[in-house]
């Protein structure tokens, strides 16, 4: 089938099978170990090019626009601080609630210990309840299922179906249930 371009999709497929097969694995393994050596030096370039433009920032700031951004780091690392104590503290009250921290960390809020302590409270019993019920509705629905009458209802088995049985025994109990003997 054509394209508008008059390029058929097996035309495609060949093209990309072509560029896709790997003549040489060893060659390219190699080029791509080359590429990763290259990609490491180059990000530890831009990094000391990074800390040269820092340093050459400061030197040209004034007393007041250092203290300033010494003042915006410092805040920063406050709050990164601040956020892996509440991360901590939210995965501790999770564990302590037999909650896996990994799955339910993002739904509590709060940032104080005891907002934290209180809505993982909160979130846990939800979710026993949830179980709770759910479990609740499994039971009442396993023993709504109508379970056979046994007993009386039966009708006793004829003596040739009797006969059919495999042993002695079962022929004999079925012929006292019959009442055909005693």
């Amino acid at each position: 089938m054509e394209d508008k371009t008059g390029v058929t999709n097996e035309q495609v497929e060949e093209q990309v099978n072509v560029d896709t097969k790997v003549e040489n694995p060893e060659k390219t393994k190699a080029e791509i170990d080359g590429l990763n050596k290259r990609n490491s030096e180059l990000e530890k370039q831009l990094a000391e090019i990074k800390a040269t433009l820092d340093a050459e920032k400061k030197a040209k700031m004034s007393k007041e626009e250092l203290i300033k951004a010494e003042h915006e780091e410092i805040e920063k690392e406050k709050q990164t601080i601040a956020q892996e104590r509440r991360n901590l503290t939210v995965s501790k009250a999770l564990l302590n609630a037999g909650l896996d921290p990994k799955i339910y960390a993002n739904r509590i809020v709060g940032s104080s210990a005891e907002e934290i302590e209180a809505d993982v409270q909160a979130f846990k019993d939800i979710l026993d309840g949830t179980i709770k019920n759910r479990t609740d509705e499994k039971i009442k629905e396993v023993l709504n299922v109508k379970t056979p009458v046994g007993g009386s209802n039966a009708t006793p088995l004829t003596e040739a179906e009797i006969e059919k049985l495999p042993t002695y025994q079962e022929r004999q109990k079925a012929r006292r249930q019959a009442g055909l003997i005693k």
